[in-house]
């Protein structure tokens, strides 16, 4: 991660703290900070930096293995929240967010987080390689109102 990055938020450097600590910490550490950069600072303030840095974690696993050309979508109930989490990982294109809140606002759900990166990945196949360099991918982590477990496949 470059030095000179600019955060939205100044919780983001004590997140890629926190993520450098223990196996993998280099790479996790670089993902959060590309992860949260841009996620405002009123929207971190809502949980502590152990919470955000188990959503980095989370996020990082999800986009672990992704075919190319095909969206990864998921959506699960965590007991760390509230809301119900969206997440999506996809070949960067244009209206991505504008189609899921479009999809949310039709269904009446209401949209609590919204985060949003645009990561260039190197991918071996379907596994992720390297984050910082290759191909822009979306990914995305939403957070949604409730939703009952037995209506998530159908959404």
């Amino acid at each position: 991660m470059s030095a000179a990055r600019v955060f939205a938020s100044s919780a983001v450097p004590d997140i890629v703290r926190a993520a450098a600590i223990g196996p993998d910490g280099a790479r996790l550490a670089d993902f959060a900070g590309r992860f949260f950069a841009r996620v405002q600072a009123e929207d971190l303030a809502t949980q502590p930096v152990e919470a955000w840095l188990a959503v980095a974690r989370e996020a990082l696993a999800f986009a672990g293995s992704r075919e190319p050309g095909k969206p990864k979508i998921a959506l699960s109930n965590p007991t760390t929240t509230a809301h119900t989490v969206l997440r999506i990982a996809n070949d960067d294109m244009p209206f991505l967010v504008d189609s899921v809140s479009m999809a949310m606002a039709e269904r009446g759900i209401g949209t609590h987080l919204l985060i949003h990166p645009v990561m260039p990945v190197e991918r071996v196949g379907d596994a992720l390689a390297a984050v910082g360099s290759g191909k822009a991918e979306s990914l995305m982590h939403i957070e949604i109102d409730r939703q009952a477990g037995d209506e998530l496949p159908a959404l």
